[in-house]
């Protein structure tokens, strides 16, 4: 489950990245664009958290950057609330 939470996010990641908007994003007020960023930092968080239980018992440099790349995340969509 993890993993494929974690392919998802990079997915997406990347597909930002490729369209231009993996930068700053003009501020404009919308509720709904909120209430799924404040999802998705449930998930990035939840994900983090689990990630790094399993790194504990499971070894792996793939999993730690990973596991880099969520606390960003955490990071950016905590911003905005």
């Amino acid at each position: 489950m993890v993993y494929s939470r974690w392919k998802l996010l990079s997915t997406l990641w990347r597909k930002l990245e490729h369209t231009g908007l993996g930068g700053e994003i003009r501020h404009k007020p919308n509720p709904s664009a909120h209430r799924q960023a404040k999802q998705w930092h449930k998930i990035v968080k939840v994900l983090r958290v689990q990630g790094g239980k399993f790194l504990k018992t499971h070894p792996s440099e793939d999993l730690e950057t990973a596991l880099k790349a969520l606390e960003i995340a955490e990071g950016s969509l905590g911003r905005g609330g």
